[in-house]
């Protein structure tokens, strides 16, 4: 099968060092920064072991012969890349995005995707990448897929779904993956934009002294979700991303990271989105609202460079 994994961060390495042992796989990795050839990359699993793993970069002919295209980008990177790889993509070519927080699938539809060739990756693996060729299993988790309606039998082929079933498991497919996808940005609303803009831990958010804030924030997602037919509690969602801040105490979050290295964050597709969907609904939520100007004023970096342009 031939592959394409746009995107060398820790996730889009953490999945290629899972496909790259299935020897029907043709895989090309695309970069951050435009590469010929063939490149080397160390993957070191749950275990500490450590492996080598040779991949060629994408070309435009990967593309076009792509059966499968792995998005792993930030989310604000997604919509600039699409707009230029979409083209080149054979009709029967499955889009798979993984990425945080939402917004993204209107993105790539409204760039002109087949909504029914579209799917969404969630996972709860945990991924560092050490260096620029060199990615760390850190925790183990599963993956999530499915996509934003129905599915249908043109949604994935059996080759698709037997190959990512084997070299992903555990695995999960999805009917409608919206209501996992909540839940997960739920989670990411209450522990990003704090240990962000407090500059602490996952495990720190637990002190009592963000308890008010993690409180309102729930309750402003859950009143938003409902309007988008997603039930879940303001009292679950903080009950799930406390047991969320506890497993992960040590763990620096994404968003943290990103303030730390002055890089844009996903604020505008985590709590951001929460923003907008308000607005739409004509819904107060002062607390998103309060969190996403904190980061955005945190970080000096502007939101609008393209992933192709990135070092």
């Amino acid at each position: 099968m031939n592959i394409v994994i746009v995107g060398n961060g820790a996730i889009g390495l953490l999945l290629a060092s899972k496909l790259l042992p299935n020897k029907q796989v043709n895989l090309a990795l695309q970069a951050r920064k435009h590469s010929t050839g063939t490149h080397e990359f160390t993957a070191t699993n749950i275990d500490g072991y450590s492996q080598r793993f040779m991949v060629k970069a994408a070309t435009n002919k990967d593309y076009q012969q792509a059966q499968l295209l792995l998005v792993c980008l930030k989310s604000f990177d997604v919509k600039t890349v699409l707009a230029q790889y979409l083209p080149l993509l054979s009709e029967n070519c499955q889009i798979v995005l993984c990425h945080n927080g939402m917004g993204v699938y209107e993105d790539v539809i409204a760039l002109g995707a087949n909504p029914d060739k579209v799917l969404t990756l969630l996972t709860t693996h945990g991924a560092l990448k050490a260096s620029a060729h060199h990615v760390i299993h850190t925790g183990l988790g599963e993956f999530d897929i499915g996509g934003y309606q129905t599915l249908s039998e043109n949604s994935y082929t059996a080759a698709i779904n037997t190959l990512l079933t084997q070299q992903l498991a555990p695995i999960n497919w999805h009917q409608d993956i919206r209501q996992k996808q909540w839940l997960k940005l739920a989670i990411n609303c209450l522990i990003n934009p704090i240990t962000a803009t407090e500059n602490i831990a996952n495990g720190d958010v637990v002190q009592t002294k963000y308890r008010q804030t993690l409180t309102d924030l729930a309750q402003e997602i859950s009143s938003i979700a409902a309007r988008a037919n997603i039930l879940f509690s303001g009292q679950d969602i903080l009950n799930i991303a406390l047991n969320v801040a506890k497993a992960t105490a040590k763990n620096t979050s994404s968003m943290r990271a990103d303030v730390l290295n002055k890089r844009p964050t996903e604020i505008d597709y985590i709590n951001g989105f929460i923003v907008e969907l308000a607005k739409q609904y004509d819904i107060d939520v002062p607390v998103n609202q309060t969190l996403v100007e904190k980061v955005t004023e945190t970080v000096s970096a502007p939101f609008n460079k393209s992933f192709i342009n990135k070092d």
